[in-house]
């Protein structure tokens, strides 16, 4: 049987997959200014609220057995630390995005299309929109 984990150990470990999926969702070649999009949901975006609440349940069945018993201070744990943290990890990538698509029409001339920081900008207001009141989302 594998080692147990501490909640801790756990939560740090699915934030920085929640990180890591994130960052996954774009690269960006400044020499080559070639801006990649993995996002397929950018034409239709899911909001925060969705995503928030899929990284609340989602993959910690995979640490079945290696977690501790769920109890009173796992789930104050989970409520004031890895919880949060999720929205910070997801306003990080989003300053990131943003940052990278504007560098990105800074060095195209100009087209007929919208600039890819407009694109984003639009996609992250769909995102925000229906986020609903933190207190509702940490309750």
């Amino acid at each position: 049987m594998s080692d147990k984990k501490t909640w801790k150990e756990i939560f740090d470990e699915r934030l920085e997959s929640i990180e890591q999926e994130l960052n996954n969702t774009f690269s960006y070649d400044s020499r080559e200014n070639v801006f990649t999009i993995n996002m397929s949901e950018l034409a239709q975006p899911s909001t925060f609220k969705e995503y928030y609440e899929s990284c609340e349940i989602d993959a910690f069945e995979d640490y079945e057995e290696v977690s501790p018993e769920w109890d009173e201070a796992a789930d104050k744990l989970f409520k004031s630390y890895y919880l949060p943290k999720i929205k910070e990890i997801v306003k990080e990538w989003e300053s990131t995005v943003m940052y990278h698509a504007k560098h990105f029409d800074s060095r195209i001339d100009n087209t007929d299309e919208e600039p890819l920081s407009e694109t984003f900008a639009e996609y992250f207001k769909a995102f925000w929109g229906e986020e609903g009141s933190e207190k509702e989302l940490t309750e």
